[in-house]
């Protein structure tokens, strides 16, 4: 603001300087070149006008001060020069103070104009850069709204995969805790059934050896069912799996998934009811899941109840149990 200022002054030290000089040197120029052309014996009345037009310019491009300054000195050369008797500057008649009072006058109401004009411009300057720095504060306001903006959806979307991760380490958590469970159980049983096939007791009973090979070839396809979920959980979690959509019949999916519980235990009782539709899907995987659903409801028991129908455009499989459990 300091340097502002000081630059403001300046400016106007030198308008007001070459104001001034303007002032002093302009009748001057108008006496030196009307003395050369002015004839023997000719009337001074029109060389009124010739120093009227240098006090108005004047006005016009300086101001009061400067217009009032030429309008005195014109006065005073036209008197000197070129009003009898010449060489003084004596008021000899009305005609005189008249002049006087055009110069005077012209210049006070010429430079009051240029004040008056000289303001509106400065203040319209002024409202010019206010408007400016306004326009500036504004625009600089609104890239900081944009970038606060801009960090906020970041920081929204950082929260939000923070969040997702959480909840898939949380899953994961879980996952492990069940299934380091579900892993024992065959493990362990397979474990105890081979340890007991080294009994020579037991190896000499034939009808033990058979249900013991039978549990443990059971035990072991259930373990491997168990570490293919895993693997296809890893799969499906690194986007390496693409499914292979086709027409899939709906009761046959019930019905395949059916069969098999029923091969694995004979004694299970697997009903299958529902509308018969065509749902696009993965074979593989939808029977991958309707076999761990039933595998889950088989532990709690028989009857096991498979049931289809459609939702709108989507189709509905629901497996069902009647044992005991929440």
């Amino acid at each position: 603001a300091g340097t502002a200022y000081r630059a403001w002054v300046g400016s106007w030290f030198r308008h007001a300087a070459a104001g001034y000089l303007l002032a002093v040197v302009s009748p001057g120029l108008v006496t030196v070149a009307l003395l050369g052309l002015h004839p023997s014996g000719a009337s001074p009345a029109g060389y009124l006008y010739l120093y009227l037009g240098t006090v108005t310019l004047t006005a016009l491009v300086f101001g009061l001060g400067p217009a009032l300054t030429a309008a005195v000195l014109s006065v005073g050369l036209l008197h000197y020069y070129f009003v009898p008797p010449v060489g003084n500057l004596s008021i000899q008649s009305p005609q005189d103070l008249e002049n006087l009072a055009l110069l005077i006058g012209a210049a006070a109401v010429v430079g009051l104009l240029a004040v008056a004009r000289q303001r509106q411009e400065d203040r319209a300057d002024s409202l010019s850069e206010s408007l400016q720095r306004s326009n500036g504060e504004l625009e600089r306001r609104r890239e900081e709204a944009e970038e606060g903006r801009r960090t906020g959806v970041e920081l929204a979307r950082v929260s939000a995969r923070v969040e997702a991760l959480a909840d898939a380490d949380r899953l994961k958590s879980e996952l492990l805790a069940n299934v380091s469970h579900e892993l024992r159980t065959p493990l362990g049983a397979i474990v105890g059934m081979s340890s007991a096939l080294s009994d020579p007791a037991t190896a000499a009973d034939a009808d033990q050896v058979r249900q013991y090979a039978e549990t443990i070839n059971s035990e072991g396809q259930h373990l491997a069912r168990l570490v293919g979920d895993l693997l296809e959980m890893a799969s499906l979690e690194a986007g390496g799996a693409n499914p292979r959509l086709e027409a899939v019949a709906s009761l046959e999916a019930l019905e395949s998934a059916a069969d098999r519980a029923v091969n694995l235990n004979p004694s299970a009782r697997v009903g299958v009811a529902g509308e018969h539709f065509l749902v696009l899907a993965d074979a593989a995987r939808l029977q991958g899941v309707l076999r761990n659903l039933v595998d889950n409801a088989a532990r709690y028991g028989s009857p096991i109840d498979l049931r289809s129908h459609q939702l709108g455009a989507r189709g509905v499989f629901e497996v069902a149990d009647r044992g005991p459990g929440a």
